[in-house]
C-alpha cells in the first residue's frame, strides 16, 4: 500500500506569510511511495529546508506534532526562536 501524505505524516506546518497568505505542510517522512518504512527525522528536516527556502517571505511558520497537535518549533522571518 502506498503512503498517504496527510494520514501517514508525522508533522504539520502552518505558515503565515507577510502577503496574509497561509499555508499548511505535511511533512513527506519516506524515501519514495513504495518504502517499507517512515522516517520522521527526515520529514522534520524537509520541513525545516522548507521554511528555511521561504525565509523572510513567511512571517510565521510553527512545526506541530500531527497526532497531538503538540507545538514543536516556531520561527519568525525564517529564524528558529529558542523557548
Amino acid at each position: 500500500m502506498a503512503w498517504k501524505l496527510i494520514r501517514d505524516s508525522h508533522y504539520k506546518c502552518i505558515v503565515y506569510f507577510a502577503d496574509g497568505n497561509t499555508r499548511t505542510l505535511f511533512s513527506i517522512d519516506w524515501t519514495h511511495q513504495f518504502s517499507k518504512n517512515r522516517d520522521p527525522q527526515l520529514g522534520l528536516n524537509r520541513l525545516r529546508k522548507r521554511i528555511n527556502f521561504y525565509g523572510p517571505k513567511a512571517k510565521t511558520a510553527i512545526i506541530y506534532i500531527k497526532d497531538n497537535g503538540e507545538e514543536l518549533e516556531r520561527y519568525y522571518d525564517g529564524i528558529k526562536q529558542n523557548d
